[in-house]
């Protein structure tokens, strides 16, 4: 009887802990400084990706209040926003249509590419006046603001997917006087945003490598396979500050270990000023 109420208890705490793992928001904080950044007035971006048309209430709640408490300058997307395998658009638009009063800027993910309406998407998104930088950038504040959709658009081919990128850079005549930020899905592409010059780069794609253990980090991402090597934090690569979310949803994979769903929150200050 004793062996049975153990047996028990420790489900039950088990249950408990992926709940909490899989539906609790995790906030992380990161600051970087550049001379480039001429104003006072520190840039706070919030970070947000593959949200995979999350149904969990409380995780929709605990999202939609952090930004309201942050106010963030901008917002950026980086892809996955809804799931090609239950895809379902009216869920990531309810998300949408909580945090619209933020300027948005949005590049989609390789899900984006495999669903059907991925047209209907884009349409409902522009309503909400999100920007959407598929190959294509914007000014704010003087920063610049560039975008590049996944490779999964034009190849299912891995080996084909890294040109892609590169053709899609190569199009993109940067100012590296100037203060330069990409919006790419895919982390493992770093050297190929390196090379251009882009001083911050913010991406997805990896899911904080879906179960992470301690002292050596994910165990599988897409695209990289097992023990990847750019599954969360900032990395960086020459002048350039690579940030990688672990995401919100998951996808395929149904279950997260030691890796929350993930927001990040990025603060640009004034090298000189600050």
């Amino acid at each position: 009887m004793k062996e049975i109420i153990i047996i028990i208890v420790l489900l039950v705490l088990m249950v408990i802990y992926i709940y909490y793992e899989n539906n609790i928001l995790k906030v992380t904080k990161y600051s970087i400084k550049s001379k480039k950044i001429n104003s006072n007035k520190t840039l706070k971006v919030v970070h947000l990706s593959d949200y995979h048309n999350s149904k969990s209430n409380i995780l929709n709640r605990m999202i939609i209040s952090k930004v309201n408490e942050i106010k963030p300058d901008i917002i950026v997307i980086t892809g996955d926003i809804v799931d090609s395998s239950r895809t379902n658009i009216e869920t990531a638009l309810k998300l949408i249509d909580n945090i619209k009063d933020n300027k948005i800027y949005y590049v989609p993910g390789n899900h984006e590419a495999r669903i059907k309406d991925y047209q209907h998407l884009l349409t409902e998104l522009r309503k909400r006046n999100v920007t959407i930088l598929d190959n294509n950038y914007a000014v704010y504040n003087g920063i610049n603001i560039y975008g590049v959709e996944d490779p999964f658009f034009k190849s299912q081919d891995k080996l084909l997917q890294r040109s892609i990128i590169k053709e899609e850079l190569n199009a993109f005549d940067i100012d590296t006087n100037e203060f330069n930020i990409l919006l790419s899905h895919r982390p493992e592409m770093i050297d190929e945003y390196s090379s251009k010059g882009y001083d911050l780069v913010f991406t997805g794609h990896a899911h904080g490598g879906q179960w992470r253990v301690p002292f050596i980090g994910g165990l599988y991402a897409p695209h990289q396979g097992v023990f990847p090597k750019f599954t969360a934090g900032i990395h960086k690569k020459g002048n350039t500050n690579m940030v990688i979310s672990r995401g919100l949803g998951n996808s395929s994979f149904p279950i997260r270990l030691n890796n929350r769903p993930e927001m990040v929150i990025m603060e640009v200050r004034n090298e000189i000023n600050n």
